[in-house]
């Protein structure tokens, strides 16, 4: 039930619960949690290849260590290379990974949590709204802007073009706190903003987010969204198929 969650426009009084719930999320959803990308490497790759992968890096390693070392110390130093790569390397590597996504997000983004409201109050077709519980705590937020990243605008593709006089809006800042989840508040957000893109004539509404963000891109696809476009945004995030996916709704 939502009976007792209300809509508002952002209020400076709230922006703490927003800063903290949006940053909190953001490194929850998009950032790749403790050896996760072991998963994202073999589904991106598939087992076979995987193994061969693997299989090919151990068996050049051991011969290039038989050149240094007996063979009956290649089996011990092989065990402590291998514990090294996973109690160090791996979550050295996975904690990269996560703050390169977390940076994105936050960079498409451009610091508006420094500023909500001059960021999406002072023109009269961006807003940011918030979902509120009966104690006035913050469960959940969005926000529309009327302009896009040129890295967005490029990958739109033939689907859309701004330059051709079509307004196109972007969703950003869609978090719902996962103690309120399953209970509507993402698409009663998301509605919101489509129903106030209508009302200011925007054409389509756009939205980029990270593959590993699925409850996000769930959402998206619930409200009518589809994807246009994906890339990488790091040499890293192809190895393991982490991708930028461009979203788009028609109005």
């Amino acid at each position: 039930m939502t009976d007792t969650i209300k809509i508002v426009q952002f209020q400076d009084k709230y922006k703490d619960q927003v800063v903290d719930l949006v940053k909190r999320e953001t490194a929850a959803n998009v950032g790749v949690k403790r050896l996760k990308w072991i998963t994202l490497f073999f589904k991106r790759n598939g087992f076979i290849v995987s193994t061969v992968y693997v299989g090919t890096t151990v068996y050049i390693f051991n011969f290039l260590l038989s050149l240094f070392i007996s063979q009956n110390n290649i089996f011990v130093s092989a065990i402590i290379l291998a514990s090294f790569i996973f109690f160090v390397i791996l979550p050295q590597l996975s904690k990269k990974l996560a703050k390169q996504a977390v940076h994105y997000s936050e960079s498409i983004a451009e610091n508006d949590l420094d500023d909500i409201k001059g960021t999406y109050l002072s023109q009269d077709d961006k807003n940011f709204w918030v979902a509120v519980d009966e104690y006035d705590n913050v469960c959940g937020c969005v926000s529309l802007s009327n302009q896009m990243p040129m890295e967005t605008q490029y990958h739109l593709g033939k689907y859309i073009k701004e330059n051709d006089g079509i307004k196109v809006a972007e969703v950003k800042r869609m978090v719902v706190n996962p103690n309120y989840r399953r209970r509507g508040i993402g698409i009663k957000l998301c509605n919101e903003a489509i129903n106030f893109a209508k009302q200011k004539n925007f054409r389509a509404i756009v939205n980029t987010t990270v593959t590993l963000n699925q409850p996000l891109i769930g959402l998206y696809k619930k409200a009518g969204f589809f994807k246009v476009s994906s890339f990488f945004f790091q040499v890293l995030w192809k190895v393991f198929g982490i991708q930028v996916e461009v979203y788009l709704k028609l109005l």
